[in-house]
């Protein structure tokens, strides 16, 4: 959220709000591949709208949560790397770096228990640790989609799709780090 804490954990709990509220681009992205891929199965269409849904209901978590802590999230520009990186991809791989390379590796530890955990041990925060929990159990639910669907979309094993969320994975983090880059140049970081 760019607001320092002299409390790492409270600076932490924050963040982690900001980053559920910005899962927006998570939502628009699938939308994207929703709209862009032609000739898939109806039940592609049904697990990606339900992977959305749950995208935008996290981004409503995080809203919600610096509500309730009572920050102005409309204060601070929203985050959109993850639309801006990816929306000139086609729609497989846009799909395999969301499903496979950020929620597939979510899972691995600590990952997404260790985020349900710090909030419910360490920040000791009833209503984020509520919105971990939820957030986990349906990055369970993307990354088997992910597993389900990118295969038939690139018409590959599922080995071959890691490495591409791998490389695509590797992109995005480099983009971000030279946004982060120019940002602290121009000082607004």
């Amino acid at each position: 959220m760019g607001i320092k804490f002299d409390d790492p954990v409270r600076e932490r709990l924050v963040s982690m709000m900001r980053v559920r509220q910005e899962e927006m681009t998570a939502a628009e992205l699938l939308a994207a591949v929703i709209w862009l891929q032609k000739g898939m199965p109806w039940t592609f269409y049904r697990d990606l709208a339900r992977h959305l849904w749950d995208e935008i209901r996290h981004a409503l978590f995080g809203q919600a949560a610096l509500e309730a802590e009572g920050y102005d999230w409309h204060s601070r520009p929203q985050y959109t790397s993850d639309y801006d990186v990816n929306i000139e991809k086609m729609p497989g791989t846009q799909y395999a770096w969301l499903s496979i390379g950020i929620e597939e590796g979510a899972m691995k530890r600590p990952g997404k228990v260790g985020e349900f955990e710090f909030c419910r041990d360490e920040a000791k925060h009833p209503l984020m640790a509520q919105f971990q929990d939820y957030d986990w159990a349906d990055e369970v639910t993307h990354a088997a989609f992910g597993r389900t669907w990118t295969p038939e979309l690139f018409g590959e094993d599922l080995g071959y799709i890691r490495e591409v969320a791998k490389h695509e994975l590797d992109h995005f983090w480099g983009e971000v780090r030279k946004a982060h880059e120019v940002a602290a140049a121009e000082g607004k970081v």
